[in-house]
């Protein structure tokens, strides 16, 4: 797949953008789900902007997904003044098929801990345990880490996914 072999995915990757479609929205639906679990068991997000960040949950999330068109048109015009060989379609299935990590394996975990370092923190702020906040922190830490390798593992499945469905080097 597009996580353990990726030149190889991509090399044999058939773009169509409805069912590239079809699996963004899949994609979209989990980072969904992952920000309704956020903001549903952390009371820090439910407090002025989150709050409203989270009343406009279904509109971003449109807007994000017709984002995913657009920059991926962007990028294109960039990969053919570089003299990429392949269309539309294709650096639209690199950007869909490349996000996976970042959203199914690490943003889903990243958020369940960061959710539970902010709850740690909550019951422990009138306790004075230095202790659970300590490991409360490094729950928060460790989350931020996974998105942070999430999203370099991203850019090097968007890296390798252009320049094999763009032949490019």
């Amino acid at each position: 797949g597009p996580i353990n072999e990726p030149s190889k995915f991509f090399s044999s990757l058939k773009a169509d953008v409805f069912t590239d479609f079809k699996f963004d929205l899949v994609i979209s639906i989990i980072m969904l789900v992952g920000l309704t679990i956020q903001y549903a068991f952390n009371p820090l997000l439910m407090t002025g902007i989150g709050a409203v960040a989270y009343a406009l949950g279904p509109i971003m999330w449109a807007f994000g997904l017709g984002m995913a068109f657009v920059s991926a048109g962007y990028f294109h015009l960039w990969l053919k003044l570089f003299g990429a060989k392949g269309g539309y379609k294709e650096t639209y299935a690199s950007s869909v098929y490349a996000s996976v990590p970042m959203t199914v394996i690490f943003y889903l975990p990243a958020t369940i801990l960061m959710t539970i370092s902010s709850l740690m923190i909550l019951s422990t702020l009138g306790l004075g345990s230095v202790s659970s906040t300590f490991g409360a922190s490094l729950l928060g830490i460790s989350g931020i880490i996974l998105l942070l390798a999430g999203a370099i593992w991203s850019i090097v499945l968007t890296i390798v996914g252009y320049s094999k469905q763009h032949q490019i080097s």
